[in-house]
């Protein structure tokens, strides 16, 4: 019965800390995250064509209205 209760134990072990190691790594590659887009510069748009009356100028995307 000892043999036994040291499996279980040591399975359950194994399992808790291999799910607290991944619980870390998400809250590090969050966090890593958040780190590198507080970092980022906003993307500033210069339009520098002359607006006509009556259209809209189209993005980047290809977009149109």
């Amino acid at each position: 019965m000892t043999r036994i209760t040291r499996a279980i134990a040591l399975t359950s072990a194994i399992a808790i800390t291999a799910f607290v190691f991944k619980a870390l790594d998400v809250g590090m590659h969050d966090a890593a995250e958040r780190a590198q887009l507080d970092n980022m510069e906003p993307v500033r748009i210069v339009i520098t064509a002359p607006r006509n009356d009556g259209q809209v100028a189209a993005t980047a995307s290809g977009f149109t209205f």
